[in-house]
């Protein structure tokens, strides 16, 4: 089992490589001036502002547009393909650990490393920050 999920993982790396050197080759220019984004940048990820589900990534000069994986989005934060819930921006700033959601008590925030996760408690149970728990309102 092992085994068939990382051949797929790698298949799916694979796949994205070709996919995003098929796009440099030919020019794409979705994003402004994307075949030259890298020109003066350090080596590294960054957003790639017309579509969330794919970025770049810098390597001395050279520009590459990469695709997540399916159902993932690109955080400029924490520079990696993330769950969509976890890339909201609530925790910048903040020390790792549970707060309260005062948009919906039945939910809380999740920190870490300033990554945002929005937790969600069993139905009809509210979030106390008192025993940071889901408990009976």
């Amino acid at each position: 089992m092992c085994r068939l999920i990382l051949t797929a993982g790698l298949c799916l790396i694979i796949a994205s490589l070709v996919s995003s050197d098929e796009a440099n080759k030919s020019g794409d220019k979705s994003g402004a001036s994307s075949v030259n984004f890298c020109s003066g940048r350090s080596d590294g990820l960054y957003a790639y502002p017309p579509d969330p589900q794919r970025f770049y990534q810098c390597s001395n000069g050279n520009t590459f547009i990469l695709s997540c994986p399916a159902s993932l989005v690109f955080s400029a934060i924490s520079r990696v393909c993330d769950w969509p819930s976890a890339t909201g921006t609530f925790c910048i700033g903040k020390a790792d650990g549970n707060y309260v959601n005062t948009n919906n008590l039945n939910s809380f925030y999740m920190c870490s490393n300033g990554r945002t996760v929005l937790q969600d408690c069993q139905k009809g149970l509210i979030y106390k920050p008192s025993c940071n728990c889901c408990q009976q309102p």
